[in-house]
């Protein structure tokens, strides 16, 4: 059993990888690049990745994973859609405004999954003190 509870868990760290196409099924789905639902998923895959860590290493690799997913997925889509859409002067610079709104929202997703990381960490040393006296 707990061999197949890894496994989940190292390969639920890939559902950070969502964000490379997510920007363009948005965009199809409500015509508007930046939405709600997206923001929350990306700020939610943020604290999962502090509940599934096993340390602060792991974590941190998981939200730049995400981090950079969020930013080649809005370059991606940027560049789709200024060459293939609408060449449109602005589309560059809401691209890279999107990219940092999502960025922030990344950074806070990392900041609160960090604090679970601790706290996570601080109770299993307390366990172990408390198991070795």
């Amino acid at each position: 059993m707990k061999m197949r509870h890894d496994f989940f868990v190292r390969h639920l760290k890939l559902l950070n990888l969502i964000p490379l196409f997510f920007f363009a099924l948005m965009y199809y789905q409500t015509g508007t690049v930046l939405h709600r639902a997206p923001l929350f998923l990306v700020a939610a895959l943020g604290v999962m990745s502090g509940f599934v860590s096993r340390n602060m290493k792991e974590h941190i690799i998981s939200s730049l994973m995400l981090l950079l997913a969020c930013a080649i997925g809005m370059i991606g889509f940027t560049y789709y859609y200024y060459y293939f859409i609408h060449a449109a002067d602005d589309a560059p610079i809401i691209g890279a405004f999107v990219v940092f709104v999502y960025g922030i929202f990344v950074m806070t997703g990392f900041a609160i999954g960090a604090v679970i990381v601790v706290v996570k960490d601080r109770i299993r040393k307390k366990k172990e003190n408390i198991e070795a006296v």
